[in-house]
C-alpha cells in the first residue's frame, strides 16, 4: 500500500495565524491555486481511492485531486483536524502562551472542550488500522489538516508522538508512506515542490 498524505490548500485563516480546528477555515484564493498544484502534481500516479477529512478545506483540496482521476471521495471524521474547543478562532501566539502557561508539554495540551495530540493519536490509529485492512496493495491518497498529519506520522512511527508536534507540515504538502510486507516506511515528508 502507498499513502499520500496531503495537507489542505491556505485558508484565510492560515494567513491570519488563527486557530481553525474543526469551525473556521475558509480556503483563499492562493490555497485553491495550491489545491489545483497539487491536483497536478497527482495527475500522473494511480490513484486508487480518495479519502478526505469531511471539513471544508479538505474537501475542496481533494476536489481538486479527484478531478484528475475520476473518483469518488470518500469522508472520514477520524481524519478532521484536532479540536481546539474553546481555543478555536484564537491567535497562534495566544495559543502557543496557553500552552506555556499550562506547563504541560505540547503533545499533553487539552484545551478546554479540545483534544490533546495523545487524544487524537486513537482516531488516527483506528483510521490507519482500516486502510491496512482495506486498501491492502492500493494506492490512497489522505488529505487531511497539519495537526492530524503530525499526529498520523508518529501513529506510523516516523516520530515519537512526544516530537510529532515538531514535524513541519506546510499546506497542501506532500507526505509519502508505503506499507511493505506490513511495516510502514515513511518515504517523503513536507514535500512542497509543485507550489
Amino acid at each position: 500500500m502507498k499513502i499520500f498524505l496531503i495537507r489542505h490548500g491556505e485558508t484565510v485563516e492560515n494567513a491570519q495565524h488563527i486557530v481553525q480546528g474543526q469551525s473556521y477555515g475558509r480556503l483563499s484564493p492562493k490555497g485553491m491555486e495550491q489545491a489545483r498544484k497539487v491536483a497536478s502534481r497527482l495527475a500522473k500516479e494511480r490513484i486508487d481511492a480518495i479519502i478526505s477529512s469531511p471539513l471544508e478545506r479538505a474537501d475542496l483540496t481533494a476536489q481538486e485531486i479527484a478531478k484528475q482521476h475520476g473518483l469518488e471521495i470518500t469522508y472520514d471524521d477520524r481524519i478532521s483536524e484536532r479540536k481546539f474547543g474553546s481555543l478555536e478562532g484564537i491567535k497562534r501566539d495566544e495559543y502557543f502562551d496557553r500552552i506555556k502557561k499550562s506547563g504541560l508539554p505540547k503533545h499533553e495540551f487539552r484545551p478546554p472542550g479540545g483534544e490533546s495530540y495523545v487524544d487524537m493519536i486513537k482516531r488516527v490509529e483506528s483510521f490507519y488500522r482500516m486502510l491496512l485492512e482495506k486498501y491492502t496493495g492500493k494506492t490512497v491518497v489522505i488529505v487531511a489538516h497539519g495537526a492530524l498529519n503530525r499526529v498520523f506520522l508518529s501513529a506510523v512511527n516516523h516520530v515519537p508522538i512526544e516530537k510529532a508536534h515538531d514535524v513541519e507540515q506546510e499546506n497542501t504538502c506532500v507526505n509519502v508512506i508505503e506499507v511493505v510486507d506490513g511495516n510502514p516506511v515513511v518515504r517523503l515528508v513536507n514535500c512542497t515542490k509543485h507550489l
